[in-house]
């Protein structure tokens, strides 16, 4: 049955929550871990800190891990 997605449970965030994440996270460096606190303080939705990793991905975010030393490695 290929005709219909059909697995899972729908969506917690619809494309309003999905805007606003994308605004927090350009306007401020927040972690996945903060951006879940501040979404289920704001919006009364908890998700998990992976799904907001995929809900990221999902909407074109992209970052990087923080370099703690600026040693180039051989």
């Amino acid at each position: 049955m290929y005709d219909k997605h059909r697995s899972g449970a729908p969506s917690k965030m619809n494309a309003v929550h999905l805007d606003q994440i994308k605004t927090w996270a350009e306007e401020e460096a927040l972690t996945a871990t903060s951006l879940v606190a501040k979404l289920k303080e704001e919006c009364h939705i908890g998700v998990s800190v992976t799904t907001m990793r995929s809900t990221l991905k999902s909407i074109d975010f992209v970052w990087k891990r923080t370099r703690h030393s600026l040693k180039k490695t051989k």
